[in-house]
């Protein structure tokens, strides 16, 4: 048995996401009146968990919900699994933080005074130089 189905006690089938879209599909069970706007974010590059499931399971899950509440994909090429939270930041790059930050501010009321810190230095520099953060990928 694989590592993740390990952590599931041997019933991984019962938390995939894929597998219960698919499930809730066959049932025709109407989820989107209870579920809140939906996005992935996902590395091209990911060895960990391919974005071939990400693909998939944004491709049921759009089978099954409202046209006017669809789930949005948002594939990074050539990103790896740790590039949103380690090599991105440290090279500078804050696509992921961007737009995980716009989303929220689409999906709520509450953010309407905060804005992307455009000029912030902290934000546009390096924290590590290009070779290493190139090693680490």
């Amino acid at each position: 048995r694989d590592l993740v189905d390990r952590i599931f006690g041997g019933k991984k089938e019962g938390f995939d996401p894929y597998l219960l879209t698919l499930k809730c599909q066959r049932e025709n069970r109407k989820l989107d009146d209870h579920l809140p706007p939906i996005c992935i974010y996902h590395g091209t590059a990911d060895k960990t968990a391919p974005s071939v499931g990400a693909v998939q399971f944004a491709n049921e899950l759009n089978k099954i919900l409202r046209d006017d509440n669809p789930v949005v994909l948002k594939l990074y090429k050539g990103w790896s699994h740790t590039d949103p939270i380690l090599e991105g930041p440290m090279d500078a790059d804050h696509r992921f933080h961007r737009d995980l930050f716009e989303s929220i501010t689409r999906w709520t009321d509450s953010t309407t005074q905060l804005s992307w810190p455009e000029d912030d230095p902290i934000i546009n520099s390096h924290l590590c130089p290009w070779p290493c953060i190139q090693a680490g990928r």
